[in-house]
């Protein structure tokens, strides 16, 4: 008889847990800041500071950069919040506006779990100003051998944007093995990809400048590039109008195209 009643207890135990799971999921579905528990993965975001191997796992799993441009705070958290919703671990604050800085901080402070990189980084100085914002990975769309060295001695992951062999091998000659390509559209797309991984095999393109919902899979399919970046996920239009849901459905958009891509390799394979 103690036995059976433990075994009840038991079996009730298990329905009340099987119950909060269902309450964890639905809710979920319709509250933006319950979907960071969902969707963040361990190490993820701040915890990863400083170890730019593991920042760059996040990139590469995500197969996307979005970028963001905003001078204010609370619409920079909005979209960050939207963007782990929408299953997405990263995003990238340009520097293109005064307020660059505070966005970039306020994402690391609200939404820990939230790998948040700089980006349009032209000089040392803003990147030493990223970092201190916290940062977890620097972009630029050139090659500064300078801002290189910078990251490096912080062992932050720094992406160099390239657009000439000479730059590319001016960034693999400073140890980079993963770079921007940028403007990637005007370069040649995916050809002129495939033509620099003649001479340069070892390296690996996040290519930005054109990339869109109707080329993404291009690009992907090249198994030199590791991710995409770019604005097409955060139309500005849609953020200086508030319109969360909108840019939800847009990120989400190219995260299911990654998502099929994946699957269909995966059938090809098996």
């Amino acid at each position: 008889m103690h036995i059976h009643k433990n075994h009840q207890l038991l079996n009730a135990d298990i329905l009340v847990i099987g119950l909060l799971i269902f309450d964890i999921r639905y809710l979920v579905q319709y509250n933006k800041h319950i979907a960071i528990l969902w969707n963040a993965v361990p190490l993820y975001g701040t915890q990863m500071r400083g170890d730019s191997g593991m920042v760059l796992d996040v990139l590469c799993t995500d197969k996307l950069i979005p970028t963001l441009a905003v001078s204010n705070t609370s619409k920079a958290v909005e979209v960050g919040y939207r963007a782990l919703a929408a299953g997405i671990h990263n995003l990238e604050i340009t520097f293109r506006t005064e307020e660059a800085c505070k966005c970039l901080s306020a994402l690391v402070e609200k939404i820990p779990q939230l790998t948040v990189g700089a980006g349009t980084i032209l000089t040392v100085e803003q990147a030493q100003a990223a970092y201190d914002a916290g940062a977890q990975y620097i972009v630029s769309p050139s090659c500064n051998p300078s801002v290189i060295q910078y990251c490096l001695s912080k062992n932050l992951l720094v992406l160099p944007g390239c657009a000439t062999p000479t730059d590319v091998d001016a960034a693999r000659s400073l140890g980079i093995k993963v770079i921007k390509i940028f403007p990637v559209k005007s370069l040649g797309g995916v050809a002129f990809l495939k033509a620099l991984s003649g001479p340069f095999s070892d390296m690996k393109y996040v290519p930005t400048g054109g990339v869109s919902t109707e080329n993404l899979v291009d690009y992907l399919m090249f198994e030199k590039v590791v991710a995409c970046g770019g604005s097409w996920m955060i139309p500005t239009k849609l953020v200086q109008q508030n319109q969360w849901e909108e840019i939800e459905k847009s990120i989400r958009r190219s995260v299911q195209i990654v998502s099929d891509l994946q699957r269909a390799n995966m059938a090809v394979a098996s």
